[in-house]
């Protein structure tokens, strides 16, 4: 005999079944490599040089291959590199663009494993609890990060654990299947920081066209289209040198929502610029100390590459 569920008992029935299934999500293992994840990076060197190099790229996924019946995930690296003069004779300013292979992942649960020569190496294991340490990888070398506290997010449709670190990582948070946070060096691929000196800046992630991390990086741009080259412009400046303004001339500055200018030391300074039609912006150089600055634009579809000016000694 079937009888009817007491009306008083129906919403904790309902809410227990939903407490089943938010587990039951919070508890199934994500798919690191799918649905289109990118990583957006950029590496400098230079800064008190001569030559600034500039790389902006972005590491996706673009298919698989087998090796020894396993099958991997092949990763990509997409961008640009760009030279620019930061002293009088320093180097010639100049840009060229790639798109290569990167490296070959396999996911095995909640670890991550590389392809080096035929043999599989351990970059991250992600099923930890509070109190483990991280184990040392690839990218990895210290054996004091311990994992002090554990949270999660929804990403996608799939919630990633989030692990809060403490000992010598030089970061505070290491994201499931993502990597270290943006802002800091290394994203998913690189070594932990301060293992080397390096210049490597994580700036956001994104997964089906939707950007997660971003902490409104001047860079948090994805669509480096190194397959049209002609696209990517210098801007131009004048007069050059300059004391009080610069005009920059560009035929995407319409769109420009911001600029900056760095000095040879990497510093980063805001300037106020107005539009004046026809393609020109007049820029505020008048709080920048004398010496060689860049100054970089984004606008909505391209990436200027910078123009470098000297702000003269009045």
């Amino acid at each position: 005999m079937i009888t009817s569920i007491p009306r008083s008992y129906k919403p904790a029935i309902v809410i227990f079944i939903v407490f089943i299934w938010f587990n039951t999500l919070r508890a199934q293992i994500p798919d690191y490599f799918a649905n289109s994840p990118e990583w957006r990076m950029r590496y400098q060197i230079g800064w008190v040089g001569p030559c600034l190099m500039t790389t902006d790229y972005v590491l996706y996924v673009n298919g698989d291959t087998v090796i020894n019946t396993d099958t991997y995930k092949k990763m990509y690296s997409r961008g640009t590199i760009s030279y620019t003069d930061m002293q009088p004779n320093g180097c010639t300013d100049s840009y060229s663009t790639f798109n290569h292979l990167y490296a070959l992942l396999k996911q095995e649960g909640r670890k991550i494993f590389k392809n080096n020569a035929g043999s599989d190496t351990l970059l991250y294991d992600f099923d930890l609890v509070i109190g483990d340490t991280l184990p040392i990888t690839e990218i990895n070398p210290f054996n004091n990060i311990v994992v002090a506290g554990i949270d999660s997010q929804l990403i996608d449709g799939s919630y990633r654990r989030t692990f809060d670190l403490t000992g010598n990582s030089g970061f505070d948070q290491l994201i499931e299947g993502i990597g270290q946070e943006p802002g800091y060096t290394g994203g998913l691929l690189d070594a932990f920081p301060p293992y080397f000196e390096s210049a490597y800046q994580f700036v956001c992630f994104s997964i089906n066209d939707s950007v997660y991390f971003d902490a409104g990086s001047f860079y948090c741009v994805f669509n480096l289209d190194i397959d049209n080259p002609d696209e990517w412009e210098v801007l131009k400046a004048f007069p050059n040198p300059a004391n009080d303004w610069v005009i920059l001339n560009g035929s995407t500055l319409g769109s420009i929502s911001r600029i900056l200018a760095y000095n040879s030391l990497g510093e980063e300074f805001p300037l106020t610029f107005y539009d004046l039609g026809k393609n020109q912006l007049q820029v505020d150089i008048r709080h920048l100390k004398p010496g060689v600055y860049y100054i970089q634009a984004v606008s909505g579809k391209n990436i200027l590459l910078p123009a470098k000016i000297f702000k003269n000694v009045y």
